[in-house]
């Protein structure tokens, strides 16, 4: 049985802001050099005023020269006479070459000298005097001390491929928004900094160029899988620890496609620092429920990420599970047979790919909404198998809809289908039970302790509701009016 089985495009991963030392010099000078040292800009600039004023004197000597004129003056008597020349055989004369004989060459370097000359003075006001003003603007002075605070929130800084050493609060003094996400060393996560968690994940879940038009079928999934190796009986696995980061747990055949859910998680790790990866997953996987239509699920903070020396046995569900099989899934979960239907009902998000599970198709009309579909379809249709080189499916008559074998199973065991009818006739009491029991499955392998250690900054070990984005809207508009 593959649960949650939504696998889609890569989607392409935001890019945070960065720190930038801006330089006329280009990219490559360092932030030490980027530094304004007067001295040294005074030096180079007097320079530059110096090379301008020769330039032009050299030009003015050239050209109010005797030598100088007389020259021209044969120049250009023989460019007119060129012209006409060249004019009477019927050739092109362009506008440079019709003015020319009456503009000379040292002319024109006279001028582009004195052009020189007046820039290198207007560079030597603007760069080193601290008094000039540009057209209203305010002086340089105050430009070089806001450079200068950014400069010193900046510690250690080498670039040009030497090693970095940055400051933990570099982006914020850069303007990045990981300052307003992150809570400060000596304040721990508020409810309200889970809430800008989940409020980052909702805001992001809808994409049109993702299967189905949104990124929640495979959150779910990703928490459900990141959970489902824990074992009653030995212990270990459950959602503490997020080793499907390793190699080796992403690998497995159960896992595939989850890369894109773990990709699209990851800049919001990225802005969320603090939160644990552990963390993250399942409460995203709550976002994702909530944001589809499904029901409030209580979620408690405190998980903590494990070394890779942790990763967990491949013992999740294939999609071939018999009755039998499935008993025993829900025995090593720790669940009965209700409590293991209710969570598969969750298969009426999302869709299996050839690709990666090898099995093809969604299970509902509506793989993005929260409903219980997955139940009424399962006992309502006529599901034949399906004829194809693929893996054992099952088909509806128009052939678009598929059941695995494992959720047929749900339907050919008389204690299984005992809750299926009871869900496809109360989409209220599945939501109900569902809630419960993804709940209790998202802190599976989680010691107690680790959730009161993760509630200090809520002052209670009691689970966290979230709001949705369409109730905080809500509020907005109630207290608007």
């Amino acid at each position: 049985m593959v649960l949650f089985r939504s696998t889609n495009l890569l989607r392409s991963t935001r890019a945070l802001p960065h720190l930038r030392a801006y330089s006329t010099e280009g990219p490559k000078r360092t932030i030490n050099e980027a530094s304004h040292n007067d001295t040294k800009k005074a030096g180079s600039n007097v320079g530059l005023i110096a090379f301008g004023l020769l330039g032009a004197v050299i030009g003015g000597v050239y050209f109010f020269s005797e030598d100088t004129k007389s020259s021209l003056a044969g120049g250009n008597a023989a460019g007119d006479k060129s012209i006409i020349s060249q004019q009477k055989e019927g050739k092109m004369v362009t506008p440079f070459q019709n003015s020319g004989h009456s503009r000379s060459y040292a002319e024109e370097s006279g001028m582009f000298l004195t052009v020189a000359m007046v820039t290198a003075a207007l560079s030597y006001a603007f760069i080193v005097r601290d008094d000039f003003k540009f057209w209203g603007s305010s002086d340089i002075s105050e430009v070089k001390e806001k450079t200068h605070q950014a400069l010193d929130k900046v510690k250690d800084v080498k670039v040009d491929g030497a090693e970095k050493k940055e400051d933990e609060n570099a982006a914020s003094a850069a303007g990045a928004t990981s300052a307003a996400a992150n809570p400060s060393d000596d304040k721990l996560p508020t409810l309200e900094d889970y809430q800008k968690v989940y409020n980052r994940i909702a805001e992001s879940l809808e994409d049109n160029d993702f299967d189905d038009g949104s990124y929640g079928p495979v959150v779910l999934r990703l928490s459900w899988h990141s959970s489902g190796t824990y074992d009653t009986k030995t212990k270990t696995g459950g959602s503490n620890g997020a080793t499907m980061r390793f190699k080796k747990e992403a690998s497995y055949d159960s896992n595939a496609g989850l890369q894109n859910a773990r990709k699209f998680l990851e800049p919001i790790k990225e802005e969320f620092s603090w939160i644990s990866y552990s963390d993250l997953w399942t409460l995203a996987g709550v976002c994702a429920t909530q944001e589809m239509g499904g029901p409030e699920i209580p979620w408690r903070p405190g998980r903590e990420d494990e070394p890779e020396s942790e990763t967990h046995a491949d013992n999740l569900p294939d999609g071939t599970e018999d009755p039998k099989r499935l008993r025993s899934l829900g025995e090593r979960l720790g669940f009965n047979d209700q409590e293991l239907t209710a969570l598969i009902g969750a298969h009426a998000m999302g869709r299996c790919h050839t690709y990666n599970s090898g099995y093809d198709g969604p299970w509902t009309y509506s793989p993005t909404s929260f409903t219980n579909a997955f139940y009424t379809e399962l006992l309502d249709t006529k599901w034949t198998p399906r004829k194809w080189e693929g893996p054992s499916q099952y088909q509806n008559p128009d052939k678009q809809l598929m059941m695995l074998p494992s959720d047929y199973a749900l339907f050919e065991d008389p204690k299984f289908k005992e809750y299926v009818k009871r869900y496809a006739e109360s989409d209220d009491d599945w939501r109900k039970d569902f809630a419960s029991v993804y709940s209790r499955l998202l802190e599976l392998g989680v010691p107690e302790e680790n959730f009161k250690k993760g509630a200090k900054g809520l002052g209670s070990d009691k689970p966290i509701y979230f709001r949705t984005l369409a109730d905080q809207e809500n509020e907005k508009e109630k207290r608007d009016k």
